[in-house]
């Protein structure tokens, strides 16, 4: 058993079994103070492992560097994802969506769609009182029909 142990602020937090470990390499980058490279371990017991390892000369002498932390699901399927090994997070986590990122057009979500349809009249009627009160047409639905089922409840009580 290769036993690592995982620190916080000079303190063991935890360990884990390197040689029981799956290991998925990211990508490396180097710069004029040395290589640095990343990977991420799934633990025998289930658990994500980060890892980020550099190599740098400090007075001629090589030094390596080696940290571990715990990553939760989330911040391993990210990684994941920033390393496109998009086969290990379909593997642990499920179809990748077909694409993903903020919305950046359309109308805000106010509710689940629903859709009806309207005779022409009445949608006509609608779409005049939208304009009375300067609102989009759905807008003005909502309010129209807000306003009918407050009437309703009033009537009722």
């Amino acid at each position: 058993m290769d036993r690592i142990n995982v620190t916080e602020n000079g303190m063991i937090i935890g360990w884990f079994d390197l040689d029981a470990a799956t290991q998925y390499d990211g990508l490396s980058s180097r710069d004029a103070l040395g290589e640095n490279s990343t990977a991420l371990l799934r633990t025998k017991g289930g658990r994500w492992v980060l890892g980020h390892f550099s190599s740098y000369m400090r007075n001629g002498t090589e030094v390596d560097n080696i940290r571990y932390a715990f990553l939760n699901d989330e911040q391993a399927k990210k990684w994941l994802i920033e390393q496109s090994l998009d086969d290990v997070v379909e593997r642990y986590f499920g179809d990748l969506e077909p694409e993903s990122g903020p919305n950046l057009g359309g109308r805000p979500a106010v509710g689940p769609k629903v859709e009806t349809r309207l005779p022409a009249t009445l949608l006509d009627e609608v779409t005049a009182y939208a304009a009375k009160y300067n609102y989009d047409r759905a807008t003005a639905l909502r309010k129209l029909i807000e306003a009918g089922i407050r009437s309703e409840t009033s009537a009722q009580q």
